[in-house]
């Protein structure tokens, strides 16, 4: 893959208390690269959010300076050939588990977390590299990477699926929150 980057510190990504990146891609070799396909920093340099490939062929996110990390329990092919659909999502609102990984509609990995997230200063963003510029991390294919300012809920079965309205907010600022579904 050829490595890209945004123009310095231009993207301001998710919100502060909540967000949700996927990224659907099939990659080759990590042992190759250190497997980084996507990368945010700001002026400082410091990585608000990293998702790459392990040489273990893991998933792994990292958001805030590696203050959160999350990492697949399932390893994968890596053969350019296997499909990876990632989804992160984060919710500092939620009691517990507010950070979650997703990986081909499954979920490997949570952790409790309740610091602002770092991503919405303004940013400069890499695909298939980190922070240091021209290095290229990741080889494979990238089909699609957004960044969204809500968590989403990720159904797990794919039969049927309950939101759990017990952790929701029913107000907000004295106003009632509504929900789509």
């Amino acid at each position: 893959a050829t490595s890209i980057s945004s123009s310095a510190g231009d993207l301001a990504l998710g919100s502060a208390d909540e967000f949700t990146f996927m990224a659907t891609l099939k990659p080759n070799d990590p042992g190759a690269f250190s497997g980084v396909f996507f990368c945010t920093s700001g002026n400082s340099n410091d990585i608000a959010f990293q998702a790459y490939i392990t040489p273990s062929q893991q998933v792994g996110v990292d958001f805030n300076e590696e203050a959160i990390a999350l990492l697949s329990a399932t390893t994968y092919d890596c053969d350019g050939v296997q499909p990876l659909a990632i989804v992160v999502t984060y919710d500092r609102t939620l009691a517990n588990n507010n950070a979650k990984l997703y990986v081909n509609g499954k979920l490997e990995d949570t952790a409790d977390y309740t610091t602002v997230f770092s991503g919405t200063t303004s940013q400069t963003v890499w695909i298939a590299s980190d922070n240091v510029q021209g290095a290229e991390k990741y080889s494979g294919f990238v089909e699609e990477i957004t960044f969204h300012s809500k968590a989403a809920y990720v159904p797990t079965t794919p039969s049927s699926f309950l939101l759990p309205t017990r952790e929701l907010a029913d107000l907000s600022a004295g106003n009632s929150k509504f929900y789509n579904g």
